[in-house]
């Protein structure tokens, strides 16, 4: 919980305009950070991976699937022991 705490704060200070990085390196950042078996687990569990959008001009760009707040939250959830029946009812819930 410590890291978390540590992580976010020099997140948001990084993502305040004029913006340092942006969500998608801090996502990346923060999932280097962790044991390869949690990362897979942490993987399995998101899906994550990148969606392609298409915008009102038709034009086609990479969105981001998770932000970083929402990836560190999830991992805290696996990391206490919640079920997926768990975290899908916070999700739903907040």
């Amino acid at each position: 919980m410590s890291f978390k705490r540590r992580f976010l704060y020099i997140a948001q200070k990084y993502l305040r305009l004029p913006a340092v990085t942006g969500n998608r390196e801090l996502v990346e950042l923060f999932v280097k950070t962790l044991d390869s078996a949690f990362q897979d687990a942490l993987n399995s569990r998101l899906s994550i991976q990148e969606t392609l959008k298409v915008d009102a001009q038709g034009r086609s760009h990479i969105k981001d699937p998770h932000d970083l707040e929402h990836i560190v939250q999830k991992s805290v959830d696996l990391v206490s022991g919640k079920t997926i029946a768990q975290a899908l009812k916070h999700t739903i819930r907040t």
